[in-house]
């Protein structure tokens, strides 16, 4: 299927699209690692292609929420998800996946939390000059209540996240966001 996507026509699969992620989305509920990572890479590649956007957009929350509660199963497959962000966050419509992933930073336990804000940190590196001002008063209480979890992975990544808002939005915008965090937080 993804040599198909990749070198070949989308036909096929446009046509089937219902099914095959109907297929997908059960296969990421494996217990099978192998069986997980490959239908991830799969999920992975048609979110990738052009020619299948106009299937995949519809499925977009389903799409990201399956991948974030994926995150938890174990390091290899969260490994392998961060990988899979790297690669799709370019082409991942911004101003839906930051009402997606928003309510995930703001209430997500860990590792949820964690692989919500990796996503976001990806889509800001990738499409950060997007971002309105009206994103960042919405997304930036939440990250920045992160900077202070229980967990260490959360709070570096956090950290990482506003580092990279603050070095694409650009100082006057991001600045005054740094009230909501503690003293110890904006060195």
């Amino acid at each position: 299927m993804q040599v198909c996507i990749k070198h070949g026509s989308c036909e096929l699969p446009i046509k089937n699209f219902k099914a095959i992620m109907k297929m997908l989305l059960h296969l990421m509920e494996s217990q099978n690692n192998d069986v997980l990572i490959a239908s991830l890479h799969t999920l992975g590649r048609i979110v990738r292609s052009t020619e299948m956007k106009a299937c995949w957009s519809n499925f977009l929350e389903l799409i990201l929420l399956k991948i974030i509660d994926c995150y938890k199963i174990s390091k290899e497959v969260s490994r392998e998800i961060d990988i899979i962000v790297l690669k799709i966050a370019g082409v991942l419509p911004l101003d839906i996946s930051v009402n997606i992933l928003n309510p995930v930073i703001a209430t997500g336990e860990f590792p949820a939390n964690l692989c919500a804000l990796k996503i976001l940190t990806e889509l800001t590196q990738k499409q950060g000059t997007d971002l309105t001002d009206n994103h960042l008063d919405c997304i930036m209480p939440n990250v920045a209540r992160l900077a202070d979890d229980s967990q260490s992975m959360v709070r570096k990544a956090a950290v990482f996240c506003i580092v990279k808002l603050y070095i694409v939005m650009g100082e006057e915008k991001v600045k005054p966001k740094f009230s909501l965090l503690n003293a110890s937080k904006i060195r």
